[in-house]
């Protein structure tokens, strides 16, 4: 398991930043996915691509991300990734758990792979 600092909601991992958000830009209504973002794209409102969670753990319109979290990453024994959340207040129980497909099922120019390398 990896555990790192959000940096303002962004996770950055192998050069690429992600965020956990509730709505999609191709889908209606609440919908966990994870967004992301190049340096050179941070004056523009995208955050292309995006992945879907495949599981939430609890509901996707309850969705807050804490002040100060910390992110861990584990692989499961499916492939899929399991991204918890912790509040600096909870730093032994996630307050939010996405799992999120295998990396090698998933394919986004590599995007998606490059950020879950070595997880």
């Amino acid at each position: 398991m990896l555990r790192s600092t959000l940096s303002n909601g962004w996770m950055e991992r192998n050069g690429v930043r992600a965020c956990l958000v509730d709505e999609s830009y191709f889908a209606p209504g609440y919908y966990a996915s994870m967004h992301f973002s190049e340096k050179q794209w941070q004056d523009y409102d995208v955050c292309y691509p995006e992945v879907g969670a495949s599981q939430t753990h609890a509901p996707v319109e309850n969705f807050c991300m804490p002040p100060q979290a910390e992110y861990e990453l584990e692989r499961l024994s499916s492939g899929e990734i399991a991204i918890r959340i912790f509040a600096r207040e909870m730093p032994k129980t996630p307050v939010m758990e996405w799992i999120f497909p295998s990396p090698d099922d998933v394919r986004h120019e590599g995007i998606y792979g490059g950020f879950m390398r070595g997880v």
